[in-house]
C-alpha cells in the first residue's frame, strides 16, 4: 500500500479506477529494483502489490465504501522451468537419512522416518505440510492410494491419489498407532 499511496496519491477511495492501478502497474515496475542493483523490480512483485490492492478494494466494496472494484491486469511473468533432482542427488539425500537423530521414541527410527517423507514428497510431488499432515486413516494399503485433505494442499479440494508401491512400502513399515 506504501508504494501505491506514493506512487498514485490517492484522494479518495472513489477515485481508484481501473486506470489508475494500470497507471500504478506502469510506473512500479519501472522502478529498481532493491535486491538486484541495476535491475527494475521483477512482474511477480507487481503482481503481488496488485493481489494486495485487489483483496482491500474487494473488501472495501462488501463493506459499503466504494460501488464497484477496479479490474485489474496482471503483468506477464516468465515462466520457470520446473527442476527436478537427478537419481544421483535423490540417492544422495536418501543415504543421508541414515544420520538423522529425529523423531525419536517411535517404534521405527530416525532414518525410517525421513526415508519415507522424501520417498512420498518425491513419488507424489506433495509439499511437506500435505505429507505431514497425512493420517493412517487415509492411507490405504490394499489398494495403494492415499486421500489428501482439501484443508492440508494448495488446491483446496479433497483428492484420492495413487501410490506408487515403494511408498507403500515406505508408509507401511513407519504404520503404528500413533496418527
Amino acid at each position: 500500500f506504501t508504494h501505491f499511496e506514493r506512487l498514485i496519491k490517492p484522494k479518495l477511495l472513489t477515485s481508484i479506477k481501473t486506470s489508475t492501478i494500470d497507471r500504478f502497474s506502469s510506473l512500479r515496475i519501472t522502478e529498481d529494483s532493491k535486491r538486484n542493483k541495476g535491475h527494475s523490480i521483477s512482474p511477480a512483485t507487481v503482481n503481488k502489490e496488485l493481489r494486495q490492492l485487489k483483496a482491500a478494494l474487494r473488501k472495501a466494496r462488501r463493506w459499503g465504501y466504494i460501488a464497484t472494484a477496479p479490474d485489474f491486469d496482471f503483468l506477464r511473468e516468465p515462466e520457470q522451468l520446473i527442476e527436478f533432482i537427478d537419481t544421483d542427488q535423490f540417492t544422495r539425500l536418501y543415504e543421508a537419512c541414515e544420520s538423522m537423530k529425529r523423531p525419536q521414541d517411535f517404534r521405527f527410527t530416525p532414518a525410517q522416518w525421513w526415508r519415507g517423507v522424501l520417498c512420498v514428497g518425491f513419488l507424489t510431488g506433495w509439499r511437506i505440510g500435505e505429507i505431514l499432515s497425512l493420517t493412517w486413516e487415509d492411507v490405504d494399503f490394499e489398494a495403494h492410494t492415499a486421500i489428501t485433505r482439501w484443508s492440508d494442499n494448495k488446491g483446496r479440494r479433497d483428492g484420492i491419489v495413487d501410490l506408487h508401491p515403494v511408498v507403500v512400502e515406505h508408509l507401511r513399515s513407519l504404520a503404528g498407532f500413533h496418527q
